[in-house]
């Protein structure tokens, strides 16, 4: 059995760390995590430019940030689909592979547009998935970005730097904050493809996170059948 869920909100949020929780407790329940996260997508195809010496006015990317976080800002936000198109791609091949698994997919990635980004995913995989928009004001996360990325010198593989020009720009607010999202689900619905969603407040303690975590793992993770 497959279970998939969506982990969105602006970078700093705390997708990462809720999705790390999640992974824990649903090891302890016996089902297998497989974390997709659009930043690596992002970062491989930013690393290729530079490889291929591609020619500054012709990149998509632009390095940005100390140089030990590998950071980068989007010139080009076609880049930001591909990325989505290739996770799409990568979620249904796994898919295929382990039909017959207890594994949970969690997908990661921050967008301005979630109807258009979600929509890139298809309707199978959408369907009867589970969205978590975990919700921070821009302030707090451009603070936690700054402090992850440059003060803890990107200890985690997690730990993007995400400039605050992008911060404050591109996120600085999304369709799911002004109800377009909202919409959308609808939208969805009315085709039959039916989507559970829930909003988490992630202005709280690290210990409230790690019990958010645990009701997400109980809301999808199924109790195990004892026999007599």
């Amino acid at each position: 059995m497959i279970k998939i869920a969506f982990l969105l909100g602006r970078p700093g949020t705390g997708k990462s760390t809720l999705a790390q929780l999640i992974e824990a407790s649903a090891q302890r329940s016996d089902w297998a995590t497989q974390h997709f996260y659009d930043y690596k997508y992002l970062q491989d195809m930013f690393q290729h430019e530079i490889e291929e010496n591609v020619p500054l006015e012709e990149r998509a990317f632009r390095q940005k940030g100390p140089e030990t976080c590998h950071g980068f800002d989007v010139l080009d936000f076609n880049v930001l689909d591909t990325a989505l198109e290739q996770m799409a791609d990568d979620i249904r091949t796994e898919r295929s592979e382990h039909q017959t698994a207890n594994k949970l997919f969690l997908i990661e990635f921050a967008r301005k547009e979630y109807c258009r980004a979600l929509h890139i995913f298809g309707y199978d995989i959408l369907r009867d998935a589970h969205l978590f928009y975990i919700k921070l004001a821009l302030e707090a996360c451009i603070d936690r970005v700054y402090r992850r990325a440059v003060e803890n010198c990107s200890k985690s593989k997690f730990d993007h730097f995400v400039s605050e020009d992008i911060m404050s720009g591109y996120y600085s607010t999304d369709d799911w904050l002004d109800g377009r999202m909202t919409e959308y689900l609808d939208y969805l619905q009315r085709d039959h493809v039916y989507v559970s969603f829930k909003e988490i407040d992630n202005l709280v303690t690290y210990q409230k996170l790690e019990d958010e975590a645990e009701k997400i793992v109980d809301l999808l993770v199924p109790e195990p059948v004892t026999t007599p």
